[in-house]
Parts: C-alpha cells; sequence; structure tokens
C-alpha cells in the first residue's frame, strides 16, 4: 500500500503539504494540499505529521507490561510535570524497550480533535498521527540532529530525546552538544522516510484508528445499519441481554459456593454461608489479606488484573481514600464496561459502586468507588 505523508502547518491559514511514497528509499517533491483535490484516498496509508512543539515526549522508565499500569505511571509521572488536568491530558505511549524504558507523548485532547478536524477539511483520515520532532529517526549514536522546518521552527532529536522550538533557542537547548544541522529540503526528505516508521503513534484509546486504518466515526454507513438493527430489535435484545444476565448470575452463584467452600474456616457452616454469604466472606477476605500483609495494596493489585482482563477501559486516575477506600476514574466505551469490570472485581469480594459518570468525547468518564462502608 502507498504512504501518503503530510505535514500540517502550525499556522492553521497555510496550508498543508505532503508526499506520496510507493517504495521505500524513494521520495519524490513535496507539494501543498488543496481542500479540493481528489478524495478517493481508499489505497493510501496516511501518516499526518503535527507540531511537535505542542507535543511533550518524554522516556519514562515503565518497565510493567500490564498496558493499565503502565499508563498510571505515566500520568502521575507527567501531570507533575505539565500544566494539564487528567481531564485535558492524552497519553500515548511506545512499546517497551528492552531496559524497562517506554516513550511517553503527552498532549491535549484539544489539540488532537483539532488537528483531525483540521486534516478532515482537506478530506483526509489518518491511520497515523505523530510529532513533527519524532518523525525524525532516533540517532543511532550519541550524535543529535535538528532539522528547520518550512516555518521556521526546528525539531530536535537525539538519545531519548525529541523536541520542537524556535530557531533562536537551540543552541541554548542543546547547550554543548553538538547537533548536526540539516536546511528545509533535507528536513523534508528526513521526516518522509521516518514517518514511514513512527515512533508512536497519538492516535490511541478514545482516538484509536479501527477497522482498515480508519477513524471509528469514518465508517457512517455501517453505523447506521447498526442503529436501525437495533431499533427494529428492542425485545430481542432485551431478552437477549436477560439470557445473559441470567445465565452469568447462576455461574457466579455456583462459582461464588466453590469459592466460599475453600477458604471459610471448618467452624462456618453451609447454613451460614447460604444466610449470610457476602459479609461472611469480605470479613474472611480481610483477615486473610491482613494475615499476608495485603490490606490495600492487595486490592490496588487485584484491581489492575481485573482492568487487564478488559481492555476498552482506561484508567485516569487512582486515589487511596480513609479506610482503605480506593477512588478511580475510568474511561470507557459503554456501561457494560463497567458491569463486566464490577462482576470480575466481585470474585475478589471487592465491591464497586459508580459515584458519578459523564460523556466525554463519545466515551463514558465515570468516577467509582471500590471498598469501604455504603
Amino acid at each position: 500500500m502507498k504512504t501518503r505523508i503530510v505535514i500540517q502547518p502550525q499556522d492553521t491559514l497555510k496550508s498543508p503539504i505532503c508526499v506520496t511514497i510507493e517504495e521505500p528509499g524513494t521520495v519524490p517533491g513535496w507539494r501543498k494540499l488543496h481542500s479540493d483535490d481528489d478524495r478517493d484516498t481508499s489505497d493510501l496509508w496516511t501518516v499526518l505529521v503535527v507540531p511537535g512543539i505542542d507535543a511533550t515526549a518524554r522516556w519514562l522508565h515503565l518497565p510493567t507490561r500490564n498496558e493499565a499500569q503502565a499508563r498510571a505511571a505515566a500520568r502521575m509521572q507527567l501531570e507533575d510535570e505539565l500544566a494539564l488536568g487528567a481531564e485535558e491530558l492524552h497519553l500515548a505511549l511506545g512499546p517497551l524497550e528492552k531496559d524497562g524504558h517506554r516513550l511517553a507523548v503527552a498532549v491535549s485532547r484539544e489539540r488532537i480533535r483539532a488537528w483531525i478536524e483540521e486534516a478532515r477539511r482537506y478530506g483526509l483520515s489518518p491511520d497515523v498521527l505523530i510529532p513533527d520532532h519524532l518523525a525524525l529517526h532516533e540517532p543511532t549514536n550519541e550524535e543529535t540532529i535538528a532539522a528547520e522546518m518550512a516555518d521556521g521552527t526546528v525539531v530536535v532529536r537525539g538519545a531519548r530525546m525529541a523536541f520542537s522550538c524556535d530557531r533562536d533557542l537551540v543552541p541554548m537547548l542543546l547547550k554543548d552538544k553538538g547537533a548536526i544541522q540539516y536546511d528545509q529540503i533535507a528536513a523534508g526528505h528526513l521526516i518522509a522516510q521516518g514517518a514511514l516508521k513512527p515512533a508512536v503513534n497519538l492516535l490511541q484509546g478514545e482516538f484509536a484508528v479501527r477497522r482498515r486504518g480508519r477513524l471509528l466515526d469514518s465508517n457512517q454507513t455501517r453505523i447506521a445499519l447498526l442503529a436501525g438493527l437495533l431499533l427494529a430489535s428492542p425485545v430481542l435484545m432485551n431478552l437477549g441481554q436477560a439470557l445473559q444476565l441470567h445465565v452469568s448470575a447462576q455461574g457466579l452463584r455456583t462459582e461464588s459456593a466453590a469459592v466460599a467452600a475453600s477458604v471459610l474456616p471448618d467452624g462456618i457452616s453451609q447454613g451460614t454461608l447460604a444466610q449470610d454469604s457476602v459479609p461472611v466472606l469480605q470479613e474472611r477476605l480481610r483477615q486473610l489479606d491482613l494475615a499476608s500483609g495485603g490490606g490495600s495494596a492487595g486490592r490496588v493489585a487485584k484491581f489492575f488484573s481485573a482492568l487487564e482482563s478488559i481492555p476498552d477501559i482506561q484508567i485516569e486516575g487512582l486515589t487511596m481514600a480513609g479506610g482503605g477506600v480506593l477512588r478511580a476514574s475510568l474511561r470507557h466505551a459503554t456501561a457494560a464496561d463497567l458491569d463486566r469490570l464490577s462482576g470480575t472485581l466481585r470474585k475478589n469480594v471487592i465491591e464497586m459502586r459508580v459515584e458519578t459518570s459523564r460523556q466525554e468525547a463519545g466515551q463514558i468518564v465515570s468516577d467509582v468507588r471500590l471498598g469501604g462502608g455504603p
């Protein structure tokens, strides 16, 4: 598949420039992109290079392979550095490196939306969104490269270092590091080559690309068809959901009885278990948890383990309140995602209650409470 590289300028009054690459290693001339260009791009893989001055890149030590835990740890580190609240911050992670580091890029959600909306003006539906400084390849040695863009900004790439800045700031920011300088023509060639193997894709989480590399909301026909089917079959849908819930409840009840029998001491009768199983199990778990050095730490571990089994839920924040109560902010697509999480936690005798929910960017953000009293 051919790849089209599009560089979006900082000044939205100026037109983007683009180049279409059919064979790696060859970069034809760049041209201006116009809003009335042919929009049949079904055979093109589109990489949108955006101004890196709005995207902060850091390499953080995140050795865990659990994606939810890595994102939560990265957020905690970057929120202290950036003037962005949890609701504004969009975080994209690169692959896990051998020494446990990962590239983390932080940018405001509003900027992501603006870039995507600007691209749509030109008929673009990007498959990859990458800051200009990360479109450059990381040097294989200790060298640092600085390339000047058409708008006068300079993109800098070094060993685990990437940023964009004004030309006048380059000497001060690099200080004693000698940088190999590239002019605008060479910069265009470097970015075109580097964008073929991007270090990270900002289209993650709520902006993730689905179905043959197109944004979720681009396939309007299919969405309309699914909506029509749902409207035409409410009775079947309700019956199916009821049956699924009934089967799940029966399975949970059977599994709970088996788990209870394995953890309750001999002094507690099955009659007591049948009459008031939840308080008995909760008390028993609390005793076992404390005896094994668990407590709140154990609850956090079980929470992240449950999140790992439900990839459609992204954790936005986690705090510890008094009495061992956990409060978390979760981003998810449907209410069913929270039901699945609640069911998984209930198997570990952790009660989850939803305190607030709100719509945000086509998804649901819910604040939940785990453990503690009512």
